[in-house]
This record gives structure tokens, C-alpha cells and sequence, in this order.
């Protein structure tokens, strides 16, 4: 979804407005209730527990370090490179400890390959300055994936990321990986884009939208009815996200849970479960005249909106979360974090792979490969590849490429087009030497297919949408570019692919 003037984030748009149908407890069905915005301009304003706050101010708001933020690692399974400890530090501010008894604790887990962290969990007291940490000792074994640490207190909850010091090896051998789906429409077929099957706490299994174009897993606090309450920490923080160009803010409590995830289409076994993750329980939908529904009915079905991107920008100050890949399902997943799956995927028109391997890159020639930058301020992260424009066949206008399958449509800013307008061609990272290339005539004629956008697309109705601004050129190409390349995103070493089409 596009989030202007706050930040730029997923591509969603209308579809994933769509998505949610709840209700919160003890809310007439349909009761409007107001929301305000802060002197900010960013920080939004609910009723909660018979008071205004900000949101971000609930249960606890917890802050978790761990220090060293990265640990001397072999760089081979075979290898070990001493024992050495690392400090978890929990800082908690928020409504619940403004009534401290001094007996509450915080939990510390910490989620990586059997053998390499002892122990796995901590519970500590909560000092006089609302501080706790607990100690761990790293046996120096091999790990492949940064580690997570989860913090619990009360009903609140956190994670942070223990990185690799030392990089391994960015090749791809036999390790394990998932395909997911083969010449089945409810991936790119069908309306609203790929989808997969999904549990969270092992409650009921239902259909999610999967979404490149954003992180972070949504899913309406109603679908969670049958969920294993024993498995879950929370409500906890209050949470929202604000779908462009709908202007729909959709705002809830986060949870941390597991979730499960299946084959599509309600047929097969479990593919495989997360660690507990960060997720966001919707509870309103909040229109952009502030006021806020307590339940929003769809039309399209489901409930859920699953973000698999990466390199998504910082949410505004009055949202605690960041968008980091600790809120990616698929590189939480129990097989990633213990290092037997190499965390990424391709997506295909028919297929979907977690993880990689040599079988499932084969169609990747080395020059498919694009290196990504680091994101600044977020390791473990990256930005976005180099994408660019070509208009009536003329010279290559380049900043950067955003592969989006929330949406059909395309979206672009800070390019010069001509009068009339007649062809667009789209290339990365350059279109002197292209790992991505297409075109398509523009206006797109209604007989046309992708890769070409869909000429009715849920960007206002249209095939592109043109955003004003003075900013570095920005291309969403949506999920149409898939038909053009398969796609690959390696998180581990910063890649993205875009190969020989697997049909």
C-alpha cells in the first residue's frame, strides 16, 4: 500500500482494504468511533480503556537489545568458534506500569538452532527503572540465520534480531525448500493475487493474500476465535497501518503467536510453523474521515494480508514497530531460523518455493542476480533493486523497482513522460544490461495480458497511476512483472533474481 505524506509502504491498495470483517468485543456492530490525529500529524489518537492515548501505549510497550547485536560465527557447519555471552536489556514504558506492585517478570526467549544458545529462556524481575536483562551463552556453534529474541510482559511483547558477525558463503546447495503450488489458480490466477493457506496458534486454517510490497502479517481479531490462547502473548501493543490510495486505517492490537502455513486451496499437510512472531489483530477500519467502524465488511473475502517484502521504510513516530524481517513469515518460519532452509523464495505464475537451493534456482543464470544495498539504520535489511522507465522508445530514466503482488496495476513517481504517451518499457537494474525487461503500449488496451497491468487495475481504476512529486524516479510494477521473470528474493545475501520464466 501506498502511505503518503507518512511513508511509503505496501501496495495493497483497495484489495487488501477489503480484506478484513471484525468486530471488537463489547462494540456495536457498525458503531462509528472517532479517532484524532496528533499536533504530530502522524501520531493517531484512540479511545482506549475509557481514555485517549496514543497509539503504541497500551498494555507495555517493550524495547529489547541484545549486546553484542552480532556473534563471533563459524563461518562452516563444521566450525565453532568459542563460547562467548551476550546480554538481552528490556525497557518497558505504558499503561500497564503506572500501577507497578514490583512483582512483575519478564520472559526472554531466544529462538535459534538446537545446541547454540543456552539456556533458551529467562525469566527476570522488572528493576525500579523498568529495565531487566538476562544473560546468554552462545556455544559458538554454526548458525545460518539471524537469531530472534522475544521478550513477554503481561500482555505485551517484543523481538530483536542477533546477526551473523562473520558472512557465510552465498551459494546454494541441497538444503531443504518447499514448493508450495503447481498450476494451481489460487496463486497468480487468481483475482487479487497469490495466496496460501495459513493458521495462526493452531486455530482455524483459511486463505491469506500474499503481499511483496509490504511487511508485517494483518489478520481481523475475529479470525482468531478458535486460536490456542496457550500459545499467544497479548493483546498487546496497539498497532495500525494506513492503505493508500483508500486513505483506510486499520488498527488493532499485536500478538505474539505462531503461525502455520499450508498448501493452497485447503488440500495437504502443514508446510511448516514460525516461531512466535509479531502479528497485528485488526479490530477497526478507520476511514479517512477518522472515523472508525468496528467491524468492515468484505466483498471480496478473506481476512488476512501477509507481507513478505523487504526494504519497506519506517513507520511514523507514533507506531513503536518497525518493519523488520522478524514480521516476514516466511523467514520466521522454524526451518529457517534453524538454519535447514536458506531463507528466501521465487515466485512464480503458477509456483511458490520457500527457500533455496540448486534445484529450485536452476533457472537463474548468474547475471539474474542483483545485488541490493543495505538498509540503512536496519541490519539485516535491504532496499529495494534499480528499476527503470523507457517512454516511446526513448533513454532509460532509472531510481529504484518495487515487484509488488498485492496489486495489478503499476505505480509511478518522479518520471518525465512525453505527450502522448504511447509505449512503456521497464527494465532492472539498467536497461543497458537488463535482468528484467518488458513493454507494453500505454494507453494499456483492454484486450491486453500481463506483463502488461491490468487496464482496470485497482490503482484508481486504471493501469498506471502517476504520482506528482520531485523525488528520485520510483516504479511499483505490481504482480504483472512475474510474467515476464520469475522472481527470487535471497534474504541471507541481499539478492534478488529475475530468471527464465519455469512454464
Amino acid at each position: 500500500m501506498n502511505i503518503r505524506a507518512v511513508f511509503i509502504a505496501s501496495a495493497a491498495l483497495a484489495c487488501a482494504v477489503a480484506l478484513f470483517s471484525d468486530a471488537r468485543p463489547g462494540a456495536a456492530r457498525g458503531q462509528a468511533l472517532p479517532f484524532t490525529v496528533a499536533g504530530d500529524g502522524q501520531t493517531l489518537l484512540l479511545p482506549v480503556d475509557g481514555g485517549v492515548y496514543p497509539l503504541g501505549q497500551t498494555a507495555a510497550t517493550l524495547t529489547v537489545v541484545p549486546q553484542p547485536s552480532a556473534l563471533n560465527n563459524p563461518t562452516t557447519p563444521s566450525g565453532n568458534t568459542g563460547a562467548q555471552t551476550f546480554t538481552v536489556t528490556v525497557t518497558a514504558s505504558g499503561l500497564a506500569l503506572l500501577q507497578r506492585d514490583g512483582t512483575e517478570k519478564v520472559r526472554v526467549m531466544v529462538y535459534a538452532p538446537p545446541g547454540t544458545v543456552t539456556p533458551t529462556s529467562r525469566i527476570v524481575p522488572l528493576g525500579p527503572n523498568n529495565t531487566a536483562t538476562a544473560t546468554f551463552t552462545y556455544t559458538g556453534a554454526y548458525f545460518s540465520s539471524p537469531m530472534t529474541v522475544a521478550a513477554a510482559l503481561g500482555r505485551g511483547s517484543m523481538t530483536a534480531p542477533v546477526f551473523l558477525a562473520n558472512a557465510l558463503p552465498c551459494t546454494y546447495g541441497s538444503s531443504n525448500a518447499y514448493e508450495v503450488a503447481e498450476n494451481d489458480p489460487l496463486m497468480f490466477g487468481k483475482a487479487g493475487g497469490f495466496h496460501i493457506d495459513m493458521s495462526v496458534a493452531g486455530g482455524e486454517t483459511q486463505g491469506v493474500q500474499l503481499d511483496t510490497g509490504s511487511t508485517g502479517f494483518l489478520i481481523a481479531a475475529s479470525a482468531l476465535k478458535q486460536s490456542d490462547r496457550k500459545q499467544m502473548i497479548g493483546p498487546g501493543q496497539i498497532g495500525f497501518e494506513t492503505l493508500e490510495p483508500s486513505g483506510i486505517t486499520l488498527i488493532g492490537h499485536y500478538y505474539l503467536a505462531p503461525v502455520t502455513l499450508y498448501p493452497p486451496g485447503g488440500s495437504g499437510s502443514a508446510i511448516d510453523t514460525t516461531i512466535p512472531m509479531e502479528i497485528l489483530a485488526v479490530e477497526f477500519s478507520c476511514s479517512p474521515g477518522k472515523k472508525c467502524q468496528g467491524e468492515y465488511s468484505s466483498k471480496h473475502g478473506g481476512t488476512a494480508l501477509m507481507g513478505v517484502g523487504f526494504g519497506r521504510p519506517t513507520p511514523p513516530p507514533g507506531q513503536v514497530y518497525i518493519k523488520t524481517p522478524l514480521e516476514n513469515v516466511f523467514l520466521q518460519l522454524q526451518d529457517v531460523v534453524e538454519g535447514n532452509v536458506h531463507p528466501g523464495y521465487i515466485l512464480a505464475t503458477d509456483h511458490l518455493w520457500l527457500g533455496l537451493n540448486q534445484t529450485d534456482t536452476a533457472n537463474f543464470p548468474s547475471s539474474s542476480f542483483i545485488q541490493l544495498q543495505p538498509f540503512q539504520g536496519r541490519p539485516g535489511d535491504w532496499q529495494g533493486p534499480p528499476g527503470c522507465l523507457n517512454f516511446n522508445g526513448s533513454g532509460w530514466q532509472c531510481g529504484s523497482l518495487l515487484v509488488d503482488i498485492g496489486i495489478d496495476s503499476m505505480i509511478a513517481s518522479g518520471f518525465n513522460t512525453p505527450a502522448p504517451l504511447t509505449q512503456i518499457n521497464v527494465a532492472s537494474p539498467t536497461g543497458n544490461q537488463p535482468a528484467l525487461q518488458y513493454g507494453f503500449p500505454y494507453p494499456v488496451p483492454q484486450s491486453a495480458t500481463p506483463p502488461a497491468p491490468d487496464p482496470n487495475g485497482i490503482s484508481q481504476g486504471q493501469a498506471v497511476e502517476w504520482l506528482s512529486g520531485s523525488g528520485a524516479p520510483f516504479v511499483n510494477v505490481g504482480r504483472d512483472a512475474i510474467a515476464a521473470n520469475d522472481y527470487l528474493y535471497d534474504s541471507a545475501c541481499g539478492l534478488v533474481g529475475f530468471g527464465t520464466p519455469s512454464q
